[in-house]
């Protein structure tokens, strides 16, 4: 029977070891046999060191590129410090942060953030222990949504792929992850925290802060929510993420809805226009020299471009995202320039990526009738000769070094039987052969981190809980069960239509929660509702939204208390 369910992740120990990541056979870019790292992105890698010291790029103007995932930087004023983005976690932020602070020897006299993603202001609460409460602190206009929008229903998938994307937890090493492609691999230290700006910059605006001539200019970047600071005394500008060292990251797997290539070309072009003699970008090596920076920085608007371009054109003729990247070609200045490599996305994701949101999902008029993958891998395996001989086939690919086509056929199988643990095996084999060869940081990440967690598992509850609680904390108690309609099994439901009235004691009035229709509907009420009353603390609320507590805990331990059964029933169709 078709398996029309899709393919879990297990949560349990399976055959496969993860010693398979020892013995990776090669591919088209393969290394030696005895490697576990493709030779070319090794050596890439090896720029980001966490004994990397800052760099002064202009008189009084410090980067702090290689031990951090992302780049931050401090401008050293007449009477205190201007710090400029702040790395991800504080842990990782703080000696350095300290180093810094003892050499110069003066306060913060401003934070800014380029833009409101964790990774640029996660360490702020390192760069401000110790300051004075009312250092301002500057950021883009948008930032509200862009936190709205990571801290909300969307949040354990969004920091789920985060973790998976720059291999948290994974090794580092040859036996799991040897970087990010734009920095290091980073390694959770304490709680990166959101302090939000005290001054929101909706326009070009420039300052003197401690002596220091400041512009920040609006710009999106790979979000809205972007901005270029701008020294223009010391020639210096910080650009936020529209570049990276490497391949333009206009598109990406873990997908963001608002990465536009025109944005990025706008964004380069204001920047190449201030004629910079020095450039931080937000990710990547730091540009040095008006050679190199006119080089780098028109590069990447040529490359995004083309891309852009190309995709839009080929779109236009009816091509899926599949003929688009068999047909497209990169110019070789581009597909040769040092700065500019796949050694993060790799040019087919980023084709995906532009083609979805050029021509949506339709690239032939079969995508309107086309039958399921469960059911087209039911027929496929059946026109192959079956279950056995598609084993077969995956074996040769992997002898072969073939280990894409090989995952590929194993998905096929596990389409069929999610439970066909031999196909699941040689799909794990497969996935390390591809890790061991891909020039993609990411790519290795998320193989190996899929691995991981179907030999050994990951609680991913316990692994994003801690943080989910803290944002959960921020966000009022009828928004937090409003966020349970994401949850809620509709197929469990039925046609039964039940409805209670819940309690957060301390907090005035009620909320009235429907599951009627299929849908799960909240509404507050300032008087109690003659239904089932289900009671409980603000604590276990958040608990229960940031996952580390379901409702069957909850009523287990009486921390939710119900007065019948109905009440009991309606919680016990949401997800954990």
């Amino acid at each position: 029977m078709t398996n029309t369910k899709p393919l879990p992740r297990l949560r349990r120990a399976a055959h496969l070891s993860l010693a398979l990541l020892g013995t990776a056979s090669g591919g088209a870019q393969a290394v030696a046999d005895d490697s576990r790292v493709n030779t070319e992105l090794a050596q890439f890698q090896q720029r980001f060191s966490e004994d990397a010291a800052p760099t002064e790029v202009a008189p009084g103007v410090y980067a702090v590129f290689g031990p951090d995932y992302a780049n931050y930087s401090v401008v050293e004023g007449s009477d205190g410090l201007i710090v400029i983005d702040s790395g991800w976690y504080p842990g990782t932020t703080r000696p350095i942060w300290q180093d810094i602070q003892k050499k110069l020897n003066k306060p913060v006299a401003a934070l800014v953030y380029t833009h409101p993603h964790t990774d640029h202001f996660g360490g702020a609460t390192a760069i401000l222990e110790g300051a004075k409460q009312d250092v301002p602190i500057f950021g883009p206009e948008g930032w509200k949504e862009l936190i709205s929008y990571n801290t909300q229903n969307l949040y354990f998938m969004v920091y789920e792929r985060v973790y998976e994307q720059m291999g948290i937890l994974l090794p580092r090493g040859p036996e799991g992850t040897v970087g990010s492609g734009v920095g290091p691999s980073p390694r959770p230290d304490g709680n990166p925290v959101f302090i939000p700006p005290t001054v929101t910059i909706d326009k070009p605006m420039r300052l003197t802060i401690a002596g220091v001539d400041i512009e920040f200019i609006p710009s999106p970047g790979d979000i809205e929510s972007n901005m270029l600071v701008w020294l223009p005394e010391k020639e210096v500008l910080f650009t936020g993420d529209v570049m990276g060292g490497i391949m333009p990251y206009i598109a990406t797997p873990r997908f963001e809805p608002g990465r536009s290539p025109a944005n990025y070309i706008k964004t380069l072009s204001r920047g190449l226009a201030l004629s910079p003699k020095a450039v931080v970008p937000g990710h990547g090596r730091l540009l040095q020299g008006e050679e190199d920076v006119r080089d780098v920085m028109q590069s990447n608007i040529d490359l995004i471009r083309f891309l852009s371009d190309q995709v839009k054109r080929y779109a236009a003729k009816g091509y899926s995202a599949d003929r688009i990247i068999d047909t497209l070609v990169l110019p070789p200045r581009l597909a040769n320039h040092p700065d500019l490599q796949p050694h993060y996305h790799r040019l087919d994701w980023i084709i995906r990526g532009l083609t979805l949101k050029t021509a949506g999902f339709v690239g032939d008029v079969n995508d309107l009738s086309r039958l399921t993958d469960s059911e087209e891998s039911r027929r496929m395996i059946a026109l192959m000769g079956g279950r056995e001989r598609v084993l077969a086939a995956i074996g040769e690919a992997i002898d072969d070094r073939d280990p894409r086509w090989a995952a590929s056929l194993a998905t096929r199988l596990l389409e069929l039987d999610n439970n066909d643990r031999q196909a699941r095996d040689l799909r794990l084999k497969a996935f390390a052969d591809v890790a061991a060869t891909t020039r993609s940081a990411p790519e290795r990440n998320y193989l190996l981190t899929t691995i991981k967690e179907e030999t050994s598992g990951i609680d991913w509850a316990e692994v994003l809980g801690p943080r989910a609680a803290l944002i959960a904390d921020k966000r009022t108690s009828g928004d937090l069960l409003e966020d349970m309609r994401y949850r809620y099994r509709a197929e469990d439901a039925g046609e039964q239509a039940l409805e209670v009235a819940v309690q957060v004691t301390g907090e005035p009035g009620f909320y009235r929660v429907s599951a009627s229709n299929a849908a799960l509907v909240t509404s507050y009420t300032a008087e109690q509702p003659q239904l089932p009353l289900i009671t409980l603390d603000r604590d276990t609320l958040i608990r229960l939204w940031a996952r580390e507590l379901s409702w069957n805990e909850a009523y287990d331990t009486k921390r939710v208390t119900v007065s019948d059964a109905p009440a009991a029933q309606l919680f016990d169709l949401i997800d954990d």
